[in-house]
């Protein structure tokens, strides 16, 4: 099962949730287009500017999607602000 981690405003969404990704979600794309509908509220949060996804520690910056499945660590961080 892929382990999902929730930062941010994206912690109020997930609820504490375990989630487990369902067949045939095979990239970030499909992950994301499928937690919009998954999760109340995580669409508004995803369209945010500044909303990162991350696969096993390493940013997703591509336009291109980029593979996972059920051993990857898929992290949801809101924008980040400093003071």
């Amino acid at each position: 099962m892929a382990h999902f981690i929730f930062f941010g405003r994206f912690t109020d969404v997930s609820a504490g949730k375990a989630i487990a990704l369902p067949e045939g979600v095979t990239n970030t794309q499909e992950v994301a287009d499928w937690l919009c509908i998954a999760l109340d509220g995580f669409k508004s949060e995803w369209q945010r500017p500044g909303a990162r996804m991350a696969v096993n520690k390493e940013l997703v910056i591509e336009s291109a999607p980029v593979s996972v499945d059920d051993d990857d660590e898929i992290a949801f961080m809101s924008a980040l602000s400093g003071g």
